[in-house]
């Protein structure tokens, strides 16, 4: 890597050839004068992308911010319609109610001034965010655009590019002048003084050249430097300070708030176990008015049944005492011409009825006594 010049050192050897030229370090380390500048470029070329990118977010924060009052605004509205929501409620039942409901009625005023409460509450952080992030945008956007401007940037540009150039000019010439150096001490005869010093007056107008773009160079840089450095920090620390205000307010509200949140904690437990209490009890009515719904519907089913009108899928059941499986055999007329009555092995299991039939490799017959009704026949 290339050595650095420090501006102390180039002030120093500016001065030292200002007061006697040629016979100082400045020209060998005017190689050290240009890595130094081509590092600067580098360095302030890598801060001006991140500081365009900060920019650019401090917008995002600008606009998400403002997007999250809104809804915060929204939410505080909607807090509020509840609050109004069950304070009618509770006006309208205490037109209905006595004295001794009145402990009840001051649980439940908690409920709505919850509510309101906390709209204001919401309402406050809400004014404070605005705050916040209008701020935040105001103290950030002047000096990221004050670094960030583009004539700034043109004008560094222009200014290394008028320092490359004295520099390349110097090189040339000074190269040109050792080669006829080189030349003329060959032949000492040739050799004339004053077009020798014509040429050294020449390179030394040359290195002042330099020396003048590479210090208003070095200007240009402790400028911008001082804008993205002091400035901008100044800026943070703005914004570091309304930050801390905007939190001291927020906790000023929330402490605010405080005591009538614990106050509400403890009348919110009551309010439940009172509507536990309503729950249980209409439950328990519930389920006496479906068990005397079920009870008449049983008795007007067996009416039904017992009229011999409209048919059933759910047939009376047997008793169960008998048991629920039976086997033996019955007389079953045969459907020929004859009409015969035949024995047959029967059986009752899982509300199927088996019959077999009077060969053995066929299977038996099964019947649902669940869906069937028995009929009987005039002949």
């Amino acid at each position: 890597m290339p050595e650095q010049i420090s501006i102390s050192d180039f002030v120093v050897l500016t001065k030292e050839d200002l007061n006697s030229p040629g016979s100082t370090a400045f020209q060998s380390r005017m190689s050290e004068c240009r890595s130094t500048v081509l590092e600067v470029e580098e360095a302030l070329e890598t801060d001006h992308s991140v500081l365009q990118r900060m920019k650019k977010n401090i917008r995002a924060l600008h606009t998400s911010g403002l997007a999250h009052v809104e809804h915060l605004e929204q939410h505080m509205e909607l807090l509020e319609t509840l609050g109004n929501s069950h304070l009618n409620q509770n006006d309208h039942q205490e037109d209905h109610q006595d004295h001794q409901d009145q402990h009840q009625n001051d649980h439940q005023d908690q409920v709505y001034t919850g509510f309101l409460n906390l709209s204001v509450f919401t309402r406050e952080i809400s004014a404070l965010l605005r705050n916040l992030v209008q701020n935040l945008n105001n103290i950030m956007s002047f000096p990221l655009d004050n670094v960030l401007k583009t004539e700034l940037r043109d004008c560094r540009l222009e200014m290394k590019k008028q320092m490359e150039k004295s520099w390349k000019e110097y090189d040339l010439k000074i190269g040109k002048l050792e080669k006829e150096r080189r030349e003329k001490s060959r032949a000492l005869s040739l050799i004339r003084p004053d077009a020798l010093e014509q040429q050294e007056r020449d390179l030394e107008r040359e290195r002042r050249n330099f020396q003048l773009q590479m210090c208003e160079y070095l200007l240009k840089i402790q400028e911008l430097k001082l804008r993205q450095g002091p400035d901008l920090l100044q800026s943070l620390i703005k914004v570091y300070q309304t930050q801390l205000s905007f939190f001291q307010d927020g906790l000023k509200a929330a402490e605010n708030l405080s005591p009538f949140i614990e106050k509400l904690a403890t009348s919110l437990h009551t309010v439940r176990l009172e509507q536990d209490e309503q729950v249980k009890q209409l439950t328990q009515l519930r389920d006496s008015l479906r068990l005397l719904l079920q009870v008449e519907g049983k008795e007007e089913y067996l009416n039904r049944k017992n009229s011999g009108n409209g048919y059933s899928i759910h047939q009376p059941q047997g008793n169960k005492q008998y048991g629920t499986e039976k086997s033996g055999f019955l007389l079953k007329r045969s459907d020929g011409i004859r009409k015969v009555w035949q024995k047959r092995k029967c059986g009752v299991k899982f509300g199927c009825l088996t019959i077999s039939h009077s060969t053995i490799n066929r299977p038996p017959a099964k019947l649902n006594l669940l869906t069937c009704q028995d009929v009987e026949k005039a002949d």
